[in-house]
């Protein structure tokens, strides 16, 4: 295609556009600060009913943390569109030649990619109810996550490297089809990723594209069915429950897609510019890549603040705030009060250390007694993953009293 919006021969670029790349590289490094703290939470503070699920979080969470750490800080890329034409910034701009970083920043995406089609996996996986023909057996779930990271990868790493190969000529052409680029193209590092003439690029935004609705498909998939199965569920569970199952589904749907847009959106964008050959987008693609570099610390912001257990945790540590599932202590006046109102003989202290030694209603720490919370499933929880387990996200305690 050769349409175009404005005449390139009066465009000119910015070399070193120094608010795009500090505003980059401040987001990255706060974004990698947030991604360890994220990291620090699911692995230290999950609770134990998150005793499985917490390795396929802590797994999408490195991924998203290397992307982020990669991208913003290590590349920092200045981009010369339409044409995809650039080079890196960062902190191995002058350690590592420009095509391992690239290609190691674009492997990391669809390894980030990988992840998040990883987690929404097991998680429906966990609602799928034993017996259905849908719920998968440990080992076919191993081979089939490595076949989905294979999927996303191995195209990538086969293709990439052939897109990027005889620079010189490429270059050379470049200047010849569109001398506007004369300004740019002997700056240190850079990297020209296709020309008109090389239609093996095509071929890779093709792999990339079908790889990319693919994941889009099974994943929407993956919700519309969890929220089916949560639905035939509703009709033989109270107000309640029914409340618990939408509030799930909202809260995964959230957390899926905000990650989902931040990676897939600027791309999109992106290859539209190439694909239309849109010219003056300078300014444009570089917000494209903001966003996408940005999408680690907002993905992790969004879990912390959506997940019922690290939402409780960050409020009691930084707000004193106290946690829901702590038990509340009682005095045993109250406990008398309501007996005696049952009509029923007051407790001693001593029984009610009996009771609580054989598992009953009622648990004493120090000198007096505290409620006790009762475990119960959630919903999806009996799932198979990890024995009981409840869906991430949601509580499994009942306050008896």
């Amino acid at each position: 295609m050769h349409f175009s919006f404005l005449d390139p021969l009066n465009i000119t670029f910015n070399q070193r556009p120094e608010f795009y790349l500090q505003m980059t590289k401040s987001v990255a490094s706060l974004g990698v600060a947030v991604n360890l703290f994220g990291l620090y939470i699911i692995l230290y503070k999950s609770p134990t009913h998150f005793k499985t699920y917490k390795w396929h979080l802590a797994n999408h969470q490195i991924w998203s943390l290397l992307l982020d750490l990669f991208a913003g800080l290590m590349i920092t890329p200045v981009f010369f569109f339409p044409m995809p034409v650039g080079y890196p910034t960062g902190l191995l701009s002058h350690a590592l030649p420009p095509e391992i970083l690239m290609l190691i920043a674009t492997s990391l995406l669809f390894l980030t990619l990988s992840s998040i089609f990883h987690l929404l996996f097991y998680r429906w996986q966990m609602v799928v109810p034993q017996g259905h023909p849908m719920k998968f057996s440990r080992t076919f779930k191993g081979f089939f996550l490595i076949g989905v990271y294979a999927f996303f990868l191995v195209p990538h790493l086969v293709l990439f490297p052939q897109t990027i190969q005889n620079q010189t000529e490429a270059k050379a052409a470049l200047i010849e089809h569109y001398p506007i680029y004369e300004s740019v193209v002997n700056i240190s590092a850079i990297l020209v990723f296709y020309l008109p003439t090389n239609p093996l690029f095509y071929t890779y935004m093709l792999v990339c594209g079908v790889m990319c609705t693919t994941f889009i498909i099974v994943v929407t998939a993956f919700l519309f069915h969890t929220a089916a199965i949560l639905r035939r569920k509703d009709k033989y569970a109270n107000f309640k429950t029914q409340l618990a199952h939408r509030k799930y589904i909202m809260i995964l749907s959230t957390q899926m897609s905000i990650p989902m847009i931040a990676l897939l959106e600027p791309g999109a964008l992106l290859g539209l510019i190439m694909v239309f050959r849109i010219w003056n987008v300078q300014e444009l693609a570089h917000l494209a890549f903001f966003t996408f570099a940005s999408h680690g610390l907002v993905g992790t912001v969004t879990m912390l603040i959506l997940n019922e257990h690290f939402k409780a945790y960050l409020a009691k540590r930084f707000c004193n705030a106290r946690d829901p599932d702590e038990p509340q202590p009682i005095s045993l006046n109250a406990i008398s009060k309501d007996v005696e109102n049952n009509g029923q003989e007051r407790p001693s202290l001593a029984s009610l250390r009996a009771r609580a030694a054989g598992g009953n209603h009622f648990a004493v720490s120090g000198g007096s007694p505290t409620i006790r919370v009762l475990e119960f499933d959630a919903p999806g929880g009996g799932g198979g993953n990890g024995g009981g387990e409840v869906m991430p996200g949601m509580s499994n305690r009942l306050r008896t009293g």
